[in-house]
């Protein structure tokens, strides 16, 4: 279902509209394996690509502790993700979606869908005057 619109007109009846529609509750941790392995991606490649604390890292994909959105939106970039899973991804670590009202979220809903870098997204939003997804992007890796 795209839209409230349609779920409303599914029935009149809450157990109706409730039978009709499926629902995927797996939590963050077991949603984020099943992520990993049907991309084919193991836990330490996603982890040393986003850049993240090892330990963090390994916490957060167990669901032994929550992270912020912008080491959420690190873990997508490291494991190639497109917009609308990225989204998913952060709804389910407990964070808002990408939306697209908002300017920053706009440039790196951009950059997942040109399947760019972490690093080429950071540099989109430096060049763009938003905050980079990584503190203190400009002391990681200057421009050229």
């Amino acid at each position: 279902m795209d839209n409230w619109q349609e779920v409303m007109q599914i029935s009149k009846s809450l157990q109706m509209m409730l039978g009709s529609l499926s629902f995927d509750e797996r939590p963050f941790r077991e949603w984020a394996c099943r992520l990993m392995e049907s991309r084919h991606l193991t836990k330490s490649d996603v982890i040393r690509k986003s850049e993240l604390n090892p330990t963090f890292a390994y916490q957060i994909l167990a669901g032994q502790r929550r992270a912020k959105r912008d080491k959420l939106l690190q873990l997508a970039f490291a494991m190639d993700l497109d917009v609308e899973t990225c989204c998913e991804l952060l709804e389910r670590g407990g964070v808002n979606a990408l939306s697209p009202r908002t300017r920053r979220d706009v440039i790196i809903a951009y950059c997942l869908a040109h399947g760019m870098t972490l690093d080429e997204c950071d540099e989109s939003l430096y060049r763009a005057g938003q905050q980079t997804i990584r503190q203190g992007y400009p002391n990681i890796k200057k421009s050229v």
